[in-house]
């Protein structure tokens, strides 16, 4: 008798365990949509595994990707796999319709992690729309335009849903054209400050008194600014063009500037941060990271390159280059970067500024003005998110 009863318990045990073959085909499944769809944790979340129970797998996970998730629920039954469905669809139901925020300081650290402590992933700056995709805390997991994932703290942003950022976009919006500035509480430049402003910020104007504007946060706080340091973001964002020489003219007003890892502003940037932040105020989204920008544009090559495009440095590995550094080509061996802080540097060994590391470690160079939305080279304009 305990001999049959063993023998019943061992067939059920058995019977929960799973296959490896099957379990690996599951998983071989799983890393083909991951593959497809987010070759990529930096700019898409499929985060998903599967567990085999008894004649059923169960699938556990997270993405932002619907698309993802249906290809991957669909290959699976097509196959004759069960599945129980425990992926959940980012935005977090939690969240309700407002997931949908704009970036409320003049610039918000975008973090790996939901803590102070954690590594420094991004920036973004005043008025940057970004879509709240999880909660933890008083964090919320975001995505930025350039399709950047990181957690900010609630103070960042402020949260919208889609009539209120239809609202935003209809409005009498302004961006700020100057390096620097203060708002302030009254018109003019002794009164309290409400908050500084770098290059780049997005306010919407409420009204006018003398030679200033009066701006609106996010948040509903107001204030003033010189009507002479902001720009209506309509008209700026259907006619600013990516010239060359105006490129290299405003990485100029950089030189000098802090390298912060991270760093995606006016204030202080990484090499890809500088290298967009110049892009940016010409209209261009580009990607976040060095690794990440090489992937698009046109290829070029340093005997046919042009003022304003990209250089690429790193390594080559096993699988290929490994891009760790990006600066701006000036023209005539000169180039523009940030290491340290902004700089110039040149590829002529004979100068006095000559990039040591550049032999051996430049990896390849990119058009990105020549390749205006293409993937990964969005123009503000023809961005739906603005």
């Amino acid at each position: 008798m305990m001999n049959k009863i063993w023998y019943i318990l061992l067939l059920a045990f058995l019977a929960a365990c799973s296959s490896p073959a099957e379990q690996g085909n599951v998983q071989k499944v799983i890393s083909s949509v991951q593959e497809k769809y987010a070759p990529d944790h930096r700019e898409a979340l499929f985060r998903v595994t599967s567990e085999k129970r008894g004649d059923e797998v169960i699938l556990k996970g997270e993405t932002n990707l619907p698309d993802a998730k249906f290809e991957l629920m669909n290959t699976l039954g097509d196959n004759g796999v069960k599945t129980v469905d425990s992926i959940e669809v980012l935005p977090q139901k939690q969240l309700g319709d407002r997931n949908w925020a704009l970036v409320n300081l003049s610039v918000a650290n975008i973090r790996s992690n939901p803590r102070h402590s954690a590594e420094l992933a991004t920036q973004a700056l005043l008025g940057t729309p970004v879509r709240v995709l999880k909660k933890h805390g008083g964090w919320y997991y975001i995505q930025t335009p350039d399709n950047y994932l990181g957690w900010v703290d609630s103070w960042g942003i402020y949260r919208e849903n889609e009539a209120g950022m239809n609202q935003w976009r209809n409005a009498k919006r302004v961006i700020f054209t100057a390096d620097y500035g203060l708002i302030r509480t009254q018109p003019d430049e002794t009164s309290q400050p409400v908050s500084d402003v770098v290059m780049g910020n997005i306010l919407v104007q409420t009204g006018t008194k003398g030679k200033y504007a009066e701006v609106s946060f996010p948040d509903g706080r107001k204030g003033f600014l010189p009507q002479a340091e902001l720009r209506n973001f309509t008209e700026w964002e259907n006619n600013v063009k990516p010239d060359r020489e105006g490129i290299c003219k405003l990485a100029h007003l950089f030189v000098g500037r802090p390298y912060l890892w991270g760093g995606t502003s006016p204030k202080a940037m990484d090499c890809s941060g500088f290298v967009k932040t110049v892009y940016f105020n010409f209209g261009i989204i580009l990607a976040r990271d060095a690794s990440l920008m090489v992937r698009h544009g046109k290829p070029v090559t340093l005997k046919n390159a042009k003022p304003g495009d990209l250089l690429f440095f790193g390594y080559h590995g096993k699988n290929g280059p490994r891009v760790t550094h990006t600066g701006l080509y000036l023209g005539n061996m000169n180039i523009e970067h940030s290491a340290g802080r902004v700089r110039l540097s040149s590829l002529d060994s004979t100068k006095s500024n000559y990039f040591t590391y550049a032999p051996g470690y430049m990896v390849g160079m990119r058009d990105v003005i020549d390749s205006v939305d293409t993937n990964g080279i969005v123009s503000v304009k023809n961005h739906p998110w603005y």
